[in-house]
C-alpha cells in the first residue's frame, strides 16, 4: 500500500483526507454526542483538527495505513462527514478498525456501507487475516453495526481502554 485509493460505494466514497477537511472535521467533532464513545476528545478548536490531521492522520497515510479515510457522498466528495480506518495490532496480520460518522447522519445506514467497504479494501489490499473491532459497552448502536456486517462479539473485556477512566469493550 505505497498510497490510499478512493473508494467507492453504491452512495459513498471513502478517500484520504486533506487539509482542506478541517472545517468539515471541526464541525463534526465539535459535538460531544460524536465523541462521547469515541478515543478522541471532542475538538474544542480547528487546532484539535489540524492536530489529528497533521499527528494521526498525514504519519499513518506515510506509513501507508488505511486510516482514516474520509467519508463522503459521491454527490458531494469534497463534504466530509465521517471518517473509517484500520491499524495494524501487535498481533501478526491483524488490523483493528474504528469510526465514526457525524450526528446529523446516525441512523441513514452510512456507517454500515462505509465499514463493509474498508472491510472489504483491507482484505483486497493487506496481508491482514483478521479485522477486529472494539464497541465501548453502552454503546448499542455500534455493536449493532458490528454484528451487520459480519463481527462476532467474542468477549467482554473488562478496563481494556483507557480514555478519560478505563471503559469495558466488547
Amino acid at each position: 500500500m505505497n498510497s490510499l485509493p478512493i473508494l467507492g460505494t453504491e452512495r459513498l466514497i471513502l478517500r484520504p483526507l486533506t487539509l482542506a477537511d478541517a472545517p468539515a472535521l471541526f464541525e463534526s467533532c465539535r459535538d460531544p454526542r460524536l465523541t462521547r464513545f469515541t478515543l478522541f476528545e471532542t475538538h474544542d478548536s480547528i487546532a484539535d483538527t489540524l492536530r489529528f490531521l497533521n499527528e494521526s492522520a498525514f504519519p499513518n497515510y506515510a506509513a501507508g495505513w488505511p486510516n482514516p479515510f474520509g467519508i463522503a457522498r459521491k454527490n458531494e466528495p469534497e463534504r466530509i462527514f465521517g471518517c473509517a480506518g484500520a491499524n495494524w495490532t501487535r498481533g501478526h496480520k491483524v488490523m483493528e478498525c474504528g469510526y465514526w460518522i457525524a450526528v446529523p447522519e446516525w441512523g441513514r445506514g452510512i456507517a454500515t456501507e462505509a465499514l463493509g467497504r474498508l472491510i472489504e479494501y483491507v482484505f483486497e489490499a493487506t496481508d491482514a487475516e483478521r479485522i477486529q473491532a472494539r464497541a465501548i459497552v453502552g454503546n448499542e448502536a455500534s455493536e449493532r453495526l458490528l454484528l451487520k456486517v459480519g463481527f462476532q462479539i467474542e468477549e467482554t473485556q473488562e478496563n481494556i481502554v483507557r480514555w478519560d477512566g478505563y471503559w469495558d469493550t466488547k
